[in-house]
């Protein structure tokens, strides 16, 4: 996962019984999709209803396509629709764990009986209009998100300014961006010491004794 590079595919079911993929509507600059935990999270509750709160915000800043996706059923993901007040919040539902590794989430087991056995930890991207990663953002733990508002003065920043995406370079052009660059600052070094004119101080001519005749 690169910002710069396409977007993995994502098609999942809603809780209005429709299938929403990526790409299929053009957003007017931005898809933001958000990926929490399921039913069984309450920081995701918090979370989801920032979210929702925060729909027309998001899309004074070009955010049309908004979508929040688990690996819940249908049923909890709609029991999570009407409890945490997020009915104007498009969501996602029935996610595959191999889906979600494509999109680099962590996978978590549950550790008591209200989790599923297994499912996905928060995640969090922006997808460009030609479907391209603009920001991506995971946790292997339910807290640590992105706060929503913040995220919100990040757009406004980025539209103003026009901000490019950012963490572009990929891993295995380490080696070489290193090498060049130590070669660089060893060229700087001599350069520096070729160019130092070092002095010494001028020897005094020893005085020839004294004639005693």
């Amino acid at each position: 996962m690169k910002p710069g590079t396409q977007a993995p595919r994502v098609s999942v079911k809603t809780t209005e019984g429709k299938i929403w993929t990526l790409g299929d509507n053009q957003p007017e600059k931005f898809s933001l999709i958000v990926f929490y935990r399921g039913l069984h999270c309450p920081i995701c509750k918090t979370y989801l209803e920032s979210l929702s709160k925060s729909l027309a915000d998001l899309k004074k800043q070009g955010v049309s396509e908004i979508i929040a996706i688990s690996g819940d059923t249908k049923e909890k993901a709609l029991k999570a629709k009407q409890d945490w007040k997020i009915k104007n919040l498009n969501v996602g539902c029935e996610m595959k764990l191999s889906s979600m590794a494509n999109w680099g989430l962590f996978i978590s087991e549950a550790i008591k009986e209200s989790e599923p056995k297994h499912f996905g930890e928060p995640g969090l991207f922006i997808v460009d209009q030609e479907g391209k990663l603009f920001y991506c953002n995971t946790s292997n733990m339910p807290f640590a998100r992105p706060p929503i508002t913040e995220l919100i003065k990040g757009l406004e920043f980025i539209n103003s300014k026009g901000y490019p995406r950012r963490g572009t370079v990929s891993y295995d052009q380490i080696e070489v961006i290193e090498r060049a660059e130590s070669k660089v600052d060893r060229e700087s070094e001599l350069e520096m010491v070729d160019n130092h004119i070092i002095t010494h101080p001028k020897k005094e001519k020893p005085v020839p004794p004294l004639n005693s005749n």
